[in-house]
C-alpha cells in the first residue's frame, strides 16, 4: 500500500492498494501538480508470474484513475514523472536485459524503449525540462534524448551504490554520489566529462534536488542539511529528529518549501520526519509499522 498524509497535521488522508492480493508495491511518485500520483508494483498473474503494473490515483479523492500494464519481462521498479505530467520514466532490470521505457500517460503507450548496455539499472534522472533521461548502472551513467528515445553521452560514472541522481540541464550538469562517500561528483551533460568531485562534511546516505539548484544531503548521522553543490559547503542543518535512523529517502514537495524523509529496514524501526527547509524547523516525526517501507519514497505532499 501507499498512504497520502497531510503534511500539516501527520494525518492519513488515504490509503492506496496497488493490484491484487499477490500485489508488491515498488515505488510511489507525485505528479507536478500535486493532482494525481503514480504507484508503481505488480500483480499476481496466477499462481507464480507477477505483471508489472502502474497506477494513477486522484490526490483528492484516493480513488484510481487508470490502471495499465507494463509488458516485458523485467520488473519496472523505479518510476519518474516528467515535468509537464504526460509522459512516465520507469526502469526495468532483469537476468536478460536492463532498459528504461518512457509512457504516455493518456494511454499507456511505450513512447520509447532506452536499452542500457550491459549494466542494471541502479538509478534514474530527469533534467527540469524534461528533455534528457540520466541511466544509472555498475559505475556507468549514459544520457539520452527523451523526445527522440537515443543515447547521447556515456560517462564513466564512478558510482556504485547510488544515494542519488540529479539532472540539472540549465547548468548542463549531472550530479550523483554514492552511499557512504563523502563527496559529490558532477558532470559536464554535454561532453560527459567529469567536471569536479565537492567534499561533504560526513557521509552521504541520499540525495535531493531543491527547485533553485541547491541540494539537500542525508547524511549517516541522521542529519538532513541544505548544501551548495558548486561547494559542498553547509548552509543550514534542518533540526534533528528523534528516533530516525539514516535516511534512506528524501522528498521534497513541489514548492520547495517542505522535505520528508524515512528510516529504517525493520518494520518496527521505521521512522519519517517532515521539516520545513526554509526555517530548517521539524513539523513532524513519525513512525512504526505505519511508515512505508524505505523501498519506495516518502512524498511530500
Amino acid at each position: 500500500i501507499a498512504m497520502i498524509w497531510d503534511a500539516s497535521s501527520s494525518r492519513v488522508l488515504h490509503t492506496l492498494r496497488h493490484g491484487n492480493a499477490g500485489r508488491t508495491l515498488f515505488e510511489v511518485q507525485v505528479f507536478p501538480q500535486e493532482d494525481r500520483v503514480v504507484t508503481l508494483g505488480s500483480d499476481l498473474n496466477g499462481i507464480i508470474f507477477s505483471v508489472p503494473s502502474a497506477t494513477l490515483w486522484s490526490t483528492v479523492s484516493g480513488k484510481a484513475l487508470q490502471r495499465f500494464g507494463l509488458p516485458g519481462a523485467g520488473q519496472h521498479r523505479v518510476v519518474r514523472v516528467f515535468p509537464h505530467g504526460d509522459r512516465l520514466l520507469t526502469g526495468v532490470s532483469d537476468d536478460l536485459e536492463d532498459f528504461a521505457v518512457i509512457w504516455h500517460v493518456l494511454d499507456g503507450a511505450a513512447l520509447h524503449r532506452l536499452r542500457q548496455p550491459g549494466d542494471p539499472i541502479r538509478a534514474l534522472g530527469l533534467s527540469s525540462c524534461g528533455a534528457k533521461v540520466v541511466t544509472l548502472g555498475a559505475g556507468v551513467a549514459f544520457i539520452w534524448n527523451a523526445a527522440a528515445g537515443f543515447l547521447e553521452h556515456e560517462i564513466g560514472a564512478q558510482v556504485w551504490a547510488p544515494a542519488g541522481l540529479m539532472v540539472s540541464w540549465g547548468a548542463a550538469t549531472v550530479t550523483a554520489s554514492s552511499i557512504g562517500r563523502r563527496d559529490l561528483l558532477v558532470w559536464d551533460g554535454r561532453s560527459g566529462n567529469l567536471s569536479r568531485s565537492v567534499a561533504v562534511q560526513d557521509r552521504v546516505a541520499s540525495l535531493a534536488q531543491l527547485p533553485d539548484g541547491l541540494l539537500l544531503v542525508a547524511r549517516e548521522d541522521a542529519r538532513v542539511v541544505v548544501c551548495d553543490p558548486s561547494s559542498g559547503a553547509e548552509l543550514r542543518k534542518l533540526d534533528a529528529a528523534k528516533g530516525l535512523g539514516r535516511p534512506s529517502r528524501l522528498a521534497v514537495s513541489a514548492d520547495g518549501e517542505v522535505v520528508a524523509a524515512c528510516s529504517g529496514e525493520v518494520e518496527e524501526d521505521r521512522r519519517a520526519a517532515v521539516w520545513d527547509i526554509a526555517s530548517g524547523r521539524l513539523l513532524h516525526a513519525f513512525g512504526g509499522a505505519a511508515v512505508s517501507a524505505p523501498a519506495g519514497p516518502l512524498q511530500a505532499l
